[in-house]
């Protein structure tokens, strides 16, 4: 719906972007701050800012990743069912 092949959708699920240096210093982030927290991503945030974003972005990152969490929790409680097809899952790092 956005515009990524399959493959680029899966790269972008895995923290990731080797297509397109902003956008993989957005998915990188995204990946540390919802994986560590917000705790330690100081080098991703560093590559954030030095892709062109700046402190109003990462506050829209902030809030996408919260809201994000938020609905998770949300489904989790109700147990309402998904509406869309559920995504591939992804391959464990070894």
């Amino acid at each position: 719906m956005n515009g990524f092949t399959s493959e680029q959708i899966l790269e972008l699920r895995a923290g990731k972007a080797s297509w397109d240096i902003k956008i993989n210093a957005l998915a990188k982030l995204s990946s540390a701050i919802a994986q560590r927290k917000g705790i330690n991503v100081a080098t991703e945030l560093q590559e954030f800012y030095d892709a062109g974003f700046n402190k109003g972005n990462l506050v829209d990152l902030v809030l996408l990743i919260a809201d994000k969490v938020v609905m998770n929790y949300l489904h989790n409680i109700t147990a309402v069912p998904v509406d869309f097809p559920e995504a591939v899952a992804l391959q464990k790092k070894s």
